[in-house]
């Protein structure tokens, strides 16, 4: 009987020494979606951990809550963090997708022409200089700045405020405005070549047909110098305003006395005159040339460049002296 007791109390030493050790540890895998956010720059990380690759498992994770984090993508949108539960002996999959950015784009055309060649272009948010027609993509939905630069011989248009839409091309018409050119051209040719010119404002003497650019928009004076055997025109204002050129042609006045004076019957006196077409005149006479009040002889009259005859039947005697007053 004893010998039979042995083995049960063998087998019953052995079952005592089994335990079952629990698994306390857990693992974490992370995908991340679409793949070009990943090529973009999209990546993960756990914890205090550094980045990881989408596909990447973390193993030996202790058991419990962890955080996971995401590493922005050009042109998508961040995923915000997640809090994810690590189970004993499971691997947690994450799947996780970057949106694409809400985005637009902005595109400007500068005109005229003229204005690109003189060195205009835009820059959007403070960027790069930009030619006129390109566009810039991938700008966020909102208000941006759009800023001009400089172009010799044009107004800058005012910075503005454009809105981007999602999946729209704003486009934007940028108009340079040509600082004004004025040009002054003299008639006769005869006057000019007896020293007729021009100045403007405060400058010097100008040729005729000289154009002077860059002129600040408003008012502006013109004035003339005298020429032998002409009569010199008034001061000139002239106003300048955006988009225009302006020209002026301004006429030397000139008065011809022909010598064939002739005698009428009953003493009567008569002349013949040429005054420069385009003038209005008054022929004037006096009986002493120290008084200062003269008296018009017949009405004013408008010159054709042909002569005109003058009869004064009022000169019956003593002297007369006779003058041509240039009225406009």
């Amino acid at each position: 009987m004893k010998l039979t007791i042995v083995p049960v109390l063998f087998f019953a030493l052995l079952a005592c020494q089994i335990r079952v050790q629990a698994d306390t540890t857990g693992a974490v895998q992370v995908n991340i979606n679409p793949a070009a956010a990943i090529t973009n720059g999209a990546q993960w990380g756990l914890d205090d951990g550094g980045w990881l690759a989408s596909g990447t498992t973390v193993s030996n994770l202790s058991l419990g809550s962890h955080l996971i984090f995401f590493e922005s993508a050009s042109g998508f949108i961040t995923p915000t963090n997640q809090t994810i539960t690590v189970v004993s002996g499971q691997t947690t999959n994450v799947t996780v997708t970057y949106a694409g950015a809400p985005i637009g784009n902005v595109s400007v055309t500068i005109v005229p022409a003229g204005a690109s060649a003189n060195g205009a272009q835009w820059a959007v948010d403070g960027g790069v200089w930009q030619a006129s027609g390109a566009t810039v993509a991938g700008l966020n939905l909102g208000d941006h700045s759009i800023v001009y630069h400089d172009a010799a011989g044009f107004i800058t248009p005012a910075s503005q405020t454009v809105t981007v839409t999602m999946g729209q091309t704003t486009n934007v018409t940028a108009t340079y405005t040509p600082l004004e050119n004025l040009t002054v051209t003299i008639v006769p040719a005869a006057a000019i070549t007896n020293g007729a010119q021009w100045g403007l404002d405060n400058g010097g003497w100008l040729a005729s047909g000289t154009t002077v650019s860059n002129l600040s928009l408003g008012s502006h004076s013109i004035f003339f110098e005298s020429a032998s055997g002409f009569i010199t025109p008034t001061n000139q204002t002239i106003t300048v305003v955006p988009g225009q050129s302006t020209n002026v042609t301004v006429t030397y006045g000139s008065i011809v006395l022909l010598e064939n004076i002739l005698a009428q019957p009953g003493n009567s006196f008569a002349f013949n005159c040429l005054v420069t077409a385009g003038l209005t005149f008054q022929v004037q006479f006096a009986t002493n040339l120290a008084q200062t009040s003269w008296s018009d002889l017949g009405p004013s009259m408008s010159a054709t460049n042909a002569m005109t005859p003058f009869v004064d039947t009022s000169a019956t005697n003593g002297q007369r002296y006779y003058r041509i007053k240039i009225l406009y």
